[in-house]
């Protein structure tokens, strides 16, 4: 799926919807331009988003863009390191979501054969009959 030749087709989307396409070529300049950020660190960003995206047209841009800009590798490489801990982060905090209908769900099983409360963390003796939830 990713040519990079597909990139040659902007300019026919720049004819079909010009006004659109004219705002966001500005609105991308103004975007990634210096700023309160340098241009370097946009850069870091942005190749950090596009690792995270997983976009390989926008890895290789803004990966060139940010060499350009005075990036070396080890800054790079802990760029790519930022946005894996983000989107492992993400994992780990939706899993919080996961173990929240599992609790809810134990919960109603345990009251189900007369405990009160979740059994995780609970008193001595509702951990002792687990087995019966099956």
């Amino acid at each position: 799926m990713y040519n990079k030749t597909n990139l040659g087709r902007l300019k026919k989307m720049d004819s079909l919807a010009p006004e659109v396409m004219k705002a966001f070529w500005a609105f991308d300049k103004a975007a990634v331009g210096d700023g309160a950020i340098p241009v370097k660190y946009k850069e870091l960003i942005a190749v950090a988003v596009a690792l995270t995206t997983q976009c390989p047209y926008c890895i290789d841009m803004h990966a060139g863009n940010a060499r350009k800009a005075g990036v070396s590798n080890a800054e790079l490489v802990e760029a790519a390191m930022v946005a894996a801990a983000l989107r492992a982060g993400a994992a780990v905090a939706y899993a919080t979501h996961a173990l929240s209908d599992c609790i809810s769900g134990l919960d109603a099983r345990v009251k189900s054969v007369g405990f009160e409360g979740c059994a995780v963390g609970a008193s001595s003796g509702v951990n002792d009959n687990l087995g019966r939830l099956g």
